[in-house]
């Protein structure tokens, strides 16, 4: 019982503190709002990033060969046919001119700009090669094969191109990693310092309540309870904020990543409550190491 009773006083006085420090309450508050948000951003552009990356990744096992738009079907099952001595490749598809084109459509959309003033198909035939392994040794082996053939016109492979996005994915993650280190530092300033100004003001009664045998934990408690009202507050308005900020940029530029990059980028929903935990996590985190940062130095009587 005895327990109980100092943990109802020890929160009542941490409700007072909010009380008497509201003003610098708000500054926190704002402040936190601000980190959050900030890395909020950040954490959805490498999501999306990754996904990006992804979604690229997985066309590493594809190649497009583009034929000839003199190439007649038979011509192209022979090609086929030949393709098909390869024992690397898992898989062949031809895909003619009409089909090329009614993908692109339900791709697209019907009005997209791409098919104003079509007066014929302008999608060649194709065929898509599936393969079983990867390196580069044995893709050149198909790769230089099909372009010694004078059928095709054109072969899509992102070998060359992944590397590339790693890079950049990694390069965005360690930059992403670092800032919001920093910021979260800058956070834990900004507490520990409205921590400081609230004890500094209250540093007679916390002498006496020393004196008279308070254990730490009674006089740390309150001042933690701010610390972590205020960063858990300022999390979650900033939630909020940046999930409407991120609905927007949807609704606004969905479409056009769609059309430029073939990438959804990644609903809010979807991930809406991963980042509400961590930022439950890093806010009381923040909260509770400003709060100890400052009380460690300033309750030494």
């Amino acid at each position: 019982m005895e327990r109980i009773r100092t943990g109802i006083n020890i929160v009542k006085n941490g409700l007072k503190g909010l009380i008497r420090n509201a003003g610098m309450g708000l500054v926190s508050t704002i402040t936190i709002a601000a980190v959050m948000l900030f890395i909020g951003l950040l954490l959805l552009l490498a999501i999306n990033i990754n996904g990006y990356v992804q979604m690229t990744q997985e066309k590493l096992d594809e190649i497009i060969v583009y034929l000839n738009d003199d190439v007649e079907f038979i011509e192209a099952e022979k090609l086929i046919n030949n393709l098909s001595d390869f024992e690397n490749i898992d898989k062949l598809t031809y895909i003619p001119k009409e089909e090329a084109y009614n993908r692109a459509r339900e791709m697209f959309g019907d009005d997209s700009y791409i098919f104003t003033g079509l007066s014929e198909n302008p999608f060649s035939a194709s065929i898509e090669i599936k393969i079983k392994d990867i390196s580069m040794d044995k893709v050149n082996e198909i790769v230089n094969y099909l372009d010694a053939d004078t059928r095709t016109n054109d072969i899509k492979y992102y070998q060359d191109i992944i590397p590339t996005f790693i890079k950049i994915n990694n390069g965005i993650k360690i930059a992403s990693m670092i800032i919001s280190g920093l910021i979260i530092i800058l956070s834990i300033f900004v507490i520990s310092n409205i921590i400081k100004i609230a004890i500094t003001s209250r540093r007679r009664e916390i002498e006496i309540m020393k004196i008279v045998g308070a254990s730490n934990a009674y006089i740390e408690g309150p001042f933690v309870i701010e610390g972590v009202f205020y960063s858990v507050l300022g999390s979650a308005i900033s939630y909020f904020i940046l999930k409407i900020i991120y609905e927007k940029i949807l609704s606004t530029y969905s479409g056009e990543v769609y059309e430029f990059l073939g990438y959804n980028l990644v609903s809010f929903g979807h991930v809406g409550r991963d980042i509400s935990i961590i930022f439950i996590c890093v806010a009381m985190g923040i909260g509770v190491l400003g709060s100890l940062s400052s009380l460690r130095k300033y309750l030494r009587v």
